[in-house]
């Protein structure tokens, strides 16, 4: 049986203890503004000064629960952790050295940056815990023991039903996404 998810609504956070050694993120799933970040870029369709777009994944919420529900009919219940932030306030699966300067350049206000910063620092937190949690009940060797599924979502062409990672390339430069190897 699958339990509820807690919720930390400062952190802009949904996540949960799981009993398998995988864990589940979600980190483009939300829709919650960040009070003081106000969209830290312009349109969401058109690629910002790093070249991806800032679009909410679609249907990533709904998806990461489905996953969730239906691993647990199979008797894996991930760790799961899923962020209620909006991708436009806070890309929180890129750097935060990467979030600070897009709100440095829009002139976003240090209590706004702040908020960010703690629900970045939750969502990554949270997973560091998690895989010190599972280190400690299914061994030290995670390339053996675990896995990570990280959802995302996307608009689909008309005709498509599956979208591999960025768009074939469209959505991010791929350097960007396979830094060491391409």
């Amino acid at each position: 049986m699958v339990r509820d998810l807690k919720e930390d609504r400062e952190r802009l956070l949904r996540f949960g203890q799981g009993d398998s050694p995988v864990i589940l993120t979600v980190p483009h799933g939300g829709t919650t503004p960040i009070p003081g970040i106000d969209g830290r870029r312009g349109d969401p369709n058109i690629p910002g000064d790093w070249e991806y777009f800032t679009d909410m994944d679609v249907n990533t919420f709904q998806l990461g629960e489905l996953v969730r529900a239906r691993m647990a009919k199979h008797e894996v219940i991930p760790f799961t952790v899923i962020t209620m932030a909006s991708r436009r306030d806070l890309d929180i699966n890129r750097s935060w050295d990467h979030n600070l300067r897009g709100y440095e350049a829009a002139g976003v206000p240090e209590d706004g940056i702040r908020r960010a910063k703690r629900v970045f620092d939750g969502f990554h937190d949270t997973i560091a815990e998690y895989i010190g949690d599972i280190r400690e009940r299914f061994g030290p060797n995670l390339v053996e023991n675990a896995f990570l599924i990280d959802l995302h979502g996307t608009h689909l062409a008309s005709d498509a039903q599956i979208e591999l990672g960025t768009l074939h390339g469209v959505s991010a430069k791929l350097e960007l996404v396979y830094p060491v190897a391409y």
